[in-house]
């Protein structure tokens, strides 16, 4: 029995150090996203500074449909977004409106935060839109890990010219992603923390967003009442459902 557990074992260890990076990269999207992936998550905005925080409500089913919808504060409660494949529509109550956001600004700041429309609605996917290319393990707060290089594949729709993703060498879980222009300047930094294993999926909890362009100011993100891959209706992802106020 001991050999079979210790061949096993070898067995897995090997095909951990065999993956490439695109299986990595896939194995980490999965983590994050599940089939599905509904949970609640507090945004806090310059916490050092002029800070501000949103409660916000969050379905994704995989990197083809999201809907995030504000809760508080009362000012932004309802505005939306509704993402489907590459298109991405914009809910804004005060006007009783909705706009259609082109690609082109999938990299605007949303609610004048640190992160872009194209991070919280999953509009880009590295294993789909970037050549990656495994370059060394390291560490990152004491965590093992795979570092691996993106670099935009021809006429993928994406504006970064660089990114570097950190991964951890056991369960490819997300722990640090680094962004870079078309100059190959380090304009962000995203790192996870509290990581935990939710319904097999592992996952930071915690995400901080470190902008270098804006003297390093920081955006954080809590995720909490985490859900995975429990069937989400079709109708939650419609124009009609994000015109719709929140509980």
């Amino acid at each position: 029995m001991n050999l079979i557990l210790s061949i096993f074992l070898i067995t897995s260890i090997c095909n951990a150090e065999t993956q490439s990076p695109v299986e990595m990269m896939k194995r980490e999207e999965l983590n994050n996203t599940g089939k599905t992936f509904i949970s609640r998550m507090s945004m806090n905005i310059d916490p050092e500074g002029n800070s501000r925080t949103l409660e916000v409500a969050n379905w994704i089913q995989g990197y083809d449909k999201s809907l995030l919808k504000i809760i508080k504060p009362e000012k932004d409660k309802n505005q939306g977004n509704l993402k489907i494949l590459r298109q991405l529509w914009q809910f804004l109550p005060k006007v009783d409106r909705i706009i259609k956001i082109p690609q082109s600004m999938m990299l605007q700041s949303w609610m004048g935060s640190d992160f872009t429309n194209d991070d919280l609605v999953k509009g880009s996917q590295l294993s789909v839109d970037y050549q990656l290319k495994l370059i060394k393990t390291t560490e990152v707060n004491q965590i093992k890990v795979n570092m691996i290089e993106a670099i935009p594949k021809p006429n993928a729709p994406v504006v970064w010219g660089k990114i570097v993703e950190y991964v951890t060498q056991k369960e490819s879980a997300f722990v640090k992603r680094e962004f870079y222009s078309e100059k190959l300047k380090l304009v962000k930094t995203m790192v996870g923390t509290e990581i935990k294993t939710i319904n097999g999926h592992t996952i930071p909890t915690i995400l901080t967003m470190t902008n270098h362009e804006k003297g390093n100011r920081k955006t954080i993100i809590q995720y909490r009442n985490i859900v995975f891959d429990q069937s989400i209706p079709e109708s939650i992802f419609t124009q009609e459902n994000l015109r719709k106020p929140v509980f």
